[in-house]
């Protein structure tokens, strides 16, 4: 993928692997290593084609994702640094709006919320983000199906 950035305007080169299907699960060792683990992100794009498939998609998705990363056999103490690097991660999130605000004020004191119970129960050592796509089914699953 290439990437233009604010700054410069220069292209840049991220990496990027898209495993559109199952047949692809074996290149994620070679993208997901251990060494990678703490500057990686993870998102898993879901279709809403066909909504009623998403809870097993995303099982599928995370369970793959979770014996990957137990495979590669990550100290204790590193696991948990990068859980907490997660914890820390989604603690201290802020909107596009609330880091306005933040500049406007000048406090150098930042805030973090406390997880929310019940989040990241099982957490990791990566962000994911989960990604729906073809938003724009819904409507016409709705009028043609009666589906909501």
């Amino acid at each position: 993928a290439v990437v233009s950035t604010q700054s410069t305007g220069e292209k840049e080169r991220i990496g990027q692997i898209g495993v559109h299907s199952t047949s692809y699960k074996n290149f994620l060792p070679y993208v997901l290593t251990k060494e990678r683990m703490s500057t990686s992100m993870v998102v898993i794009v879901l279709s809403l084609e066909k909504p009623w498939t998403l809870d097993d998609e995303l099982f599928y998705w995370t369970s793959l994702l979770e014996e990957h990363i137990k495979s590669l056999e990550i100290d204790e103490r590193e696991m948990a640094r990068l859980r907490q690097n997660v914890v820390d991660l989604f603690c201290s999130y802020k909107t596009p709006e609330q880091k306005e605000e933040e500049k406007k004020r000048e406090e150098d004191e930042e805030v973090v919320l406390p997880m929310a119970e019940g989040a990241l129960v099982t957490n990791l050592g990566v962000p994911v983000i989960i990604v729906l796509s073809k938003v724009d089914c819904m409507s016409t699953l709705q009028k043609e199906n009666d589906f909501s």
